[in-house]
């Protein structure tokens, strides 16, 4: 709730969860798989740690500042603001063509940056005096921030550029081969077909895989032979 009579603290509550909204959502571009729910605290411990680029001082400094009644630290905050807000400088970090890290937290590490090194292929100039630079980064439809990006300096010994994401566009067919269950596979911006084990696109596309095989009536079973009691997968495709 913001406080009465005080409608600019609505807007700093935005721009609080706006920021939030930001870090979940590049977050998932990065890492489908990212558990945005069960690191929402470390997300949010992440943006109180970090420093303010016009102040230096972090939003848990200055809430601590404030229950202490530190002059010292507000009145210095204050006086970067104000004085940021005078000189309308807004300062540009990264250049185009800058190699960068993305701001990538780990559930499973304390990993906070990517392996990965990208290019800056776009830099915004702010509009407005209180706005940022911001930056177009390769691959990724959304600007980043500077707090987003991490500068690699020289040649990184796991560089990985254009990392090529490979999407699945559609379930052709079941296929047994070596008497287990495959499918192929067509792929997004990709001509040839693959076979991929159905028990990995279990885990990795389960709605598409389910939907699939229910509007095919696609069934697996075990067939027997009487004679050398051999059992041999198949499977039950549509009106086959």
């Amino acid at each position: 709730m913001s406080e009465a009579s005080k409608p600019q603290s609505n807007e700093m509550i935005e721009r609080a969860n706006a920021t939030i909204k930001e870090l979940i959502q590049k977050s998932l571009e990065i890492n489908e798989k990212f558990d945005w729910v069960k690191n929402l605290n470390k997300l949010i411990d992440n943006i109180n740690n970090s420093q303010h680029s016009i102040t230096g001082f972090t939003p848990n400094d200055i809430q601590k500042a404030y229950k202490n009644n530190d002059e010292i630290v507000l009145d210095s905050a204050y006086d970067k603001e104000l004085k940021k807000k005078k000189s309308n400088i807004s300062r540009e970090v990264f250049e185009k063509g800058d190699l960068v890290r993305l701001y990538r937290p780990s559930d499973k590490t304390r990993q906070i940056w990517s392996n990965e090194v990208y290019e800056i292929v776009r830099v915004y100039k702010p509009k407005k005096s209180y706005s940022v630079y911001e930056y177009k980064v390769e691959g990724f439809p959304d600007r980043f921030k500077e707090e987003e990006l991490l500068k690699v300096v020289g040649e990184p010994q796991n560089k990985i550029m254009k990392v090529e994401k490979f999407v699945i566009s559609k379930l052709i067919k079941p296929v047994i081969q070596n008497n287990k269950e495959y499918y192929e596979v067509k792929w997004k911006n990709h001509k040839d077909t693959t076979l991929e084990p159905r028990q990995t696109l279990s885990k990795d596309i389960p709605k598409m895989l389910n939907q699939f095989e229910k509007k095919n009536d696609i069934n697996f079973y075990d067939s027997r032979n009487t004679k050398t009691n051999e059992v041999t997968r198949r499977y039950h495709y549509g009106d086959d």
